[in-house]
């Protein structure tokens, strides 16, 4: 459905990382998580400020179209209680305060039509990787003890190499710092392991991110 041009692509990816609409967004946790205190950080003001900050290229109507859906929201919400609980409160406002900021930062670039033709095709590989990566996701998921550490491990291996590539080359050496720093954090064997433990602490976030990974695969958002 959004496949085909890079602006379509970066729409896709920056919906795969949660961003919602301005007006609808609250970064509160569905009762399906166990961490009632996560509703102290508000991914909504904090997008808020971030619009407002660049709204001299950034305006509200466009920043509303681009970063909403329900599915993808969700994801976000449940994805903060599982940093949260693994990191503490204070990482995981941190990573998800990078990931709305490098989001947005790429959907400027892509706005302002700078992407080389070359790196149009790294942005449709990325694609694809962000595609497997939730398959796989959901597979782990759906079927118990098919979790494998080094699969995923080498999945994010994959797509931080796409994205550190277009941050690197688009963006300022702040955000590739950022983005290293994202990563480092997600792409932790430890807090895979406590995600995909079997009835574990996160057990109903994970099932909850797979559910709305799903709903989004149905409809090709990813």
């Amino acid at each position: 459905m959004l496949r085909g041009t890079p602006a379509r692509i970066t729409r896709k990816i920056s919906k795969t990382f949660g961003h919602r609409s301005v007006s609808n967004c609250s970064f509160i946790p569905e009762e399906s998580s166990k961490t009632k205190d996560a509703t102290a950080f508000s991914s909504a003001s904090f997008f808020l400020r971030a619009q407002k900050k660049m709204a001299g290229t950034f305006g509200s109507r466009q920043a509303m179209k681009v970063f909403s859906g329900n599915a993808s929201n969700k994801i976000l919400d449940d994805l903060y209680v599982c940093l949260k609980v693994h990191y503490g409160k204070t990482m995981a406002e941190k990573v998800v305060k990078y990931i709305i900021k490098i989001s947005i930062k790429l959907f400027l670039v892509e706005q302002e039509g700078i992407i080389v033709e070359k790196d149009q095709i790294i942005i449709t590989k990325l694609t694809k990787v962000v595609r497997n990566l939730a398959l796989t996701f959901v597979s782990f998921v759906d079927v118990d003890y098919s979790y494998d550490r080094a699969f995923l491990t080498k999945q994010m291996d994959e797509l931080q190499t796409y994205f550190c590539h277009l941050v690197d080359t688009y963006l300022s050496d702040k955000s590739s710092k950022r983005l290293e720093f994202v990563f480092t954090q997600l792409n932790s064997s430890k807090l895979h392991d406590a995600i995909f433990k079997i009835g574990g602490e996160l057990d109903s976030n994970k099932k909850a991110i797979a559910a709305n990974l799903s709903e989004l695969l149905d409809k090709n958002e990813i």
